[in-house]
């Protein structure tokens, strides 16, 4: 049993991934041969705040990065599915989730959906370090999002979507539950009013939750030297490589294109094989029935 949900779930992910578009995202870093560090990294920025950038240049100073639901570890999938169901309410479901998480060595983390549990992990590491990595502005920030993260969800949390990825529903509601980010109840898409109240009040919780010494507010426009310099990477061991950069976008727009198209046309697909189911039936009728009249 436990074979054959493995394999359930590892096909649904699948589907995920290859519904998605994303399959195509860019999940390299910049070669490193740094130690790994002894210190914790946990990455409390909402998505589309430069959070794939970040993820590169942490993998670059050597830190084993776990970065958004598309992680390549299969067996996690069903942890985090556990926590959407709950909302994130069920202490045991989140905790099994991070145990995965630093059982599988990552002492990096950024991204969803595991920034929204960043309170939960300084609670288990209170010495890390906390990266809140931020856009120009609330308003920046929701016109990005609602063209990017919020369109493909939105669409992912409909038919025939919801046929593989039955918990998109729940996710929703835990990120809402976590971000304070609405969504219509008509098709699911982020109400736009409420994303910048849902960024400014974010980014204000991470900054009184955290210790100041403890907290880097960063944009990713400033490079190497504030990140290296926060994380204690000494100044002639800080990368010289020009900073990476999220070149994602374009990615994301296919994305939000094929899946837009398979939500408003899945109805006009699946009548192609029962068509030809059809036809089929009616030729092998004529066949038995000409067959019969001889």
């Amino acid at each position: 049993m436990v074979g054959l949900a493995g394999c359930k779930n590892g096909l649904l992910w699948g589907l995920f991934l290859l519904a998605c578009g994303l399959f195509v995202r860019d999940v390299s870093g910049i070669e490193s041969g740094a130690a790994p560090p002894a210190s914790k990294v946990i990455g409390a920025g909402l998505c589309k705040t430069g959070t794939e950038s970040v993820r590169k240049a942490l993998d670059t100073l050597g830190y084993k990065t776990y970065h958004h639901m598309l992680t390549r570890d299969a067996g996690h999938h069903g942890l985090w599915e556990k926590v959407y169901k709950t909302r994130g309410m069920c202490r045991e479901s989140v905790q099994a989730a991070l145990d995965a998480m630093d059982g599988d060595g990552y002492n990096a983390s950024i991204d969803l959906p595991v920034n929204l549990l960043y309170r939960e992990q300084l609670a288990r590491h209170p010495d890390a370090k906390v990266i809140l990595s931020v856009r120009d502005s609330a308003d920046e920030w929701a016109e990005i999002y609602m063209s990017t993260v919020g369109a493909l969800f939105a669409h992912m949390a409909r038919p025939p979507f919801t046929f593989f990825v039955p918990w998109m529903q729940d996710w929703l509601s835990f990120l809402s539950k976590r971000t304070g980010i609405v969504h219509s109840a008509s098709d699911m898409t982020p109400v736009a009013a409420s994303l910048p109240k849902a960024y400014t009040e974010w980014a204000a919780e991470v900054r009184s939750t955290v210790p100041p010494k403890q907290l880097l507010e960063y944009h990713p426009r400033q490079g190497w030297p504030p990140l290296c310099d926060f994380l204690g990477v000494p100044p002639t061991e800080c990368p010289t490589a020009p900073y990476p950069r999220d070149d994602s976008k374009d990615r994301w727009d296919r994305a939000v294109v094929w899946v837009s198209l398979a939500t408003y046309k899945w109805p006009l697909i699946l009548l192609v094989p029962v068509a030809v189911l059809g036809l089929i039936t009616w030729a092998s009728l004529r066949f038995v029935l000409g067959m019969g009249g001889g």
